[in-house]
């Protein structure tokens, strides 16, 4: 089953939608709430002076009753009402009205289009209700022309704040968009971008701080390589320097070599010349032992006929 994908918001998204989710909100409260307020004011407000002019009609129906002069019995028409009737307290039956055709039912109480006043009224002739109805017409009238009103103020609103939304973003997003772009190129090493201040506020304060920071990492590049190159400079000088010590080395592993053949040889020379010594010394007796020999015999053999001659036989 393949994972579900969040769907990503760029930021002129989460500008705008927050904005036209709030004025699309407002505009609905608009719509709902101030019409029906202005419904409930009018009906209060209507109430209020059906009820004022209920009053009024019971007090001018007391006096005719009480004056039996029924031509003074309140007519709808004077008084600007839908009707006007005396009901019974007893079974809520129609007594007289106006206009004549008019027949009070409490299940008119309930019907939103009517707005019904009762005052008791208590003469010697009758006992029971004035009751004054009235149309509501003209305020579900009112209502509807407030309600096309706010809708239309709602609607331009919502346009507005929809324009609104697309601006302000446009003025945030574009030193974002600026700055976003400025990171892709350092982020791929060119430490070179400039990034100008284009708003006074904290996103200017941003660019300003993001673009001292650059400066601070291309001068800490420029410090790092001018390390690099003092230490591949130091690393050559320490080649050379193991290299003449290398040779320096294998001089002294031959000069050593031929210390060890010469002391060698010194030691060879100087046995040689022990030998040769104690060789010498024996030679040099047996060599003198050898002259004397020679020597005697060299005498023996001159004087030996003479004393052969004189050695007789006889002797």
């Amino acid at each position: 089953m393949r994972g579900h994908r969040h769907r990503r918001f760029n930021v002129r998204q989460k500008i705008q939608l927050p904005v036209i989710l709030f004025l699309a909100l407002l505009s609905l409260f608009m719509l709902l709430y101030f019409p029906a307020r202005m419904n409930d004011a009018l009906r209060d407000s209507f109430r209020n002076e059906v009820q004022s002019l209920a009053r009024g009609v019971e007090r001018a129906m007391t006096i005719a009753l009480n004056n039996a002069d029924w031509a003074a019995i309140p007519k709808a028409d004077e008084y600007e009402v839908s009707a006007i009737a005396l009901v019974t307290a007893e079974d809520g039956s129609t007594f007289t009205a106006s206009p004549e055709n008019f027949v009070y039912n409490s299940a008119l109480e309930s019907v939103d289009t009517l707005m019904i006043a009762k005052i008791p009224i208590t003469t010697e002739v009758f006992s029971g209700y004035v009751v004054v109805v009235s149309s509501t017409t003209f305020i579900n009238k009112q209502v509807r022309q407030l309600r096309a009103t706010v809708f239309w103020a709602a609607a331009i609103t919502l346009l507005l704040g929809v324009l609104f939304s697309m601006w302000q973003a446009s003025f945030i997003v574009r030193p974002l968009s600026l700055l976003r772009l400025a990171a892709i190129k350092v982020g791929h090493g060119d430490l070179e971008t400039r990034v100008e201040k284009s708003t006074n506020d904290e996103i200017g304060d941003l660019a300003v701080e993001f673009g001292k920071m650059i400066t601070s990492v291309r001068h800490a590049q420029q410090s790092a390589q001018e390390a690099n190159d003092e230490l591949a400079s130091k690393n050559r000088l320490l080649e050379a320097e193991r290299r003449q010590l290398a040779r320096t080395l294998d001089h002294l592993k031959t000069t050593q070599a031929q210390l060890v053949q010469s002391e060698k040889m010194a030691a060879l020379g100087q046995l040689i010349a022990g030998i040769a010594h104690e060789i010498n010394t024996p030679l040099g007796a047996i060599r003198a032992s050898i002259t004397n020999i020679e020597r005697a015999l060299e005498y023996t053999l001159v004087h030996l006929p003479a004393l052969l001659r004189i050695l007789s036989p006889e002797d």
